[in-house]
């Protein structure tokens, strides 16, 4: 899956912004308080940066734990010999691919 922000633009210092946005002619302007402004993309981009750091939002620990809690019950369903296939457990690599999208590159 895609991720919402190329690693440049998360490099680009825009998750500590203080400002203002603006829609204007389908894409999302950040008005710096010094009155410069960017365009920081269409919605997903906002999106992936009005949740980073929130409290309400995400982090790549959650995305961890998900992916090893599905690793578990892969574990678990081979020992009962059960096929490592269905909907549910496929819905839960979606979820997961989705919600890595919204998040910042890894640290190297």
């Amino acid at each position: 899956m895609k991720s919402a922000l190329t690693p440049d633009e998360w490099a680009e210092d825009k998750v500590g912004w203080t400002g203002t946005l603006m829609m204007m002619g389908g894409y999302v302007w950040l008005v710096h308080p010094n009155g410069t402004s960017t365009q920081i993309g269409i919605r997903e981009k906002v999106a992936a940066l009005c949740l980073y750091g929130q409290e309400f939002g995400f982090t790549r620990e959650d995305v961890v734990s998900l992916q090893e809690a599905l690793d578990l019950i892969y574990e678990v369903d081979m020992e009962r010999g059960l096929p490592r296939e269905g909907v549910v457990l496929s819905d839960l690599h979606i979820i997961i691919d989705r919600l890595e999208a919204l998040l910042p590159p890894e640290q190297s």
